[in-house]
């Protein structure tokens, strides 16, 4: 707080050009005029359906990873340490991930960094729901590997939840911001406040509602697995398909600043 208030009196404030893009940092806008243009914008619908289909799967295979983890942890003393033990990792694997995003941005591109965040979730969420949904037809585990398929279901599901939220904590959020860089002034402004603000909640909030109803119909947890199993899967390949496209804008987008930067140079030599 302190440095924020010395830069604005010592270095926002000191120039006229400074002082009116902090003015015009205060756009005034309702709820509606949020919602108006993400709707209008193509840009920032893409990156609504990324927000929302990250929470919606983290939400959903958490919830059932969790049913299975009381399984193997019924002591709530045993299920706490194992939680506080994971968080640990997530805190590595964060920070380890964070140290090489800018490489990968530079190296790969904003597409494909993007990308990979969905490509994680898709892979390990995969594997965990395998091994939730076919636990009773694999009992040959238990002779060969001296484990139950409960127990590696439960290790996927928290190799999934770390890896998940080490690429959302670096890559995702990275990229996610980065994506708000092309759009207008106002429209970053307008878009930002419902993408970050209400899409995001959506995206728990239809995890939610999508298990409920689930368990309405089904019965238990246990019993529609497989069916939220092809949910998760039919959101992720609409995240990867959105990023794709959202990657395309943004390349163009990109490309037209390099070329008037460009042509600026050429005009300042002649």
């Amino acid at each position: 707080m302190i440095l924020h208030q010395k830069l604005s009196k010592n270095i926002f404030a000191k120039t006229d050009e400074k002082k009116s893009l902090i003015d015009e940092e205060r756009i005034k806008f309702s709820l509606q005029d949020s919602f108006s243009e993400v709707m209008k914008s193509k840009h920032l619908r893409y990156l609504a359906i990324i927000v929302i289909s990250y929470f919606f799967v983290i939400n959903t295979v958490e919830v059932i990873w969790k049913e299975q983890l009381r399984l193997v942890y019924p002591l709530p003393s045993d299920f706490n340490y194992y939680m506080n033990t994971l968080t640990t990792w997530i805190g590595i694997v964060s920070t380890i991930s964070g140290l090489f995003v800018a490489l990968l941005i530079e190296r790969f591109g904003w597409t494909r960094a993007a990308l990979l965040t969905p490509a994680v979730m898709l892979v390990t969420s995969l594997l965990f729901f395998v091994f939730a949904v076919f636990k009773d037809y694999m009992g040959f585990m238990t002779l060969i590997f001296g484990t139950t398929p409960l127990a590696v279901a439960v290790f996927l599901g928290g190799l999934q939840n770390c890896l998940s939220k080490g690429a959302k904590y670096s890559l995702f959020d990275s990229t996610k911001e980065m994506a708000f860089i092309p759009l207008s002034r106002e429209a970053q402004v307008k878009g930002k406040a419902a993408v970050d603000g209400v899409f995001s909640r959506l995206g728990k909030s239809g995890a939610s509602l999508t298990l409920q109803v689930m368990i309405l119909v089904f019965g238990s947890l246990i019993s529609c697995t497989p069916y939220i199993m092809a949910i998760m899967l039919l959101v992720i390949m609409f995240w990867m398909e959105s990023t794709r496209l959202l990657g395309v804008i943004i390349d163009k987008a990109l490309h037209k600043s390099r070329a008037d930067q460009n042509t600026k140079a050429e005009d300042a030599i002649k």
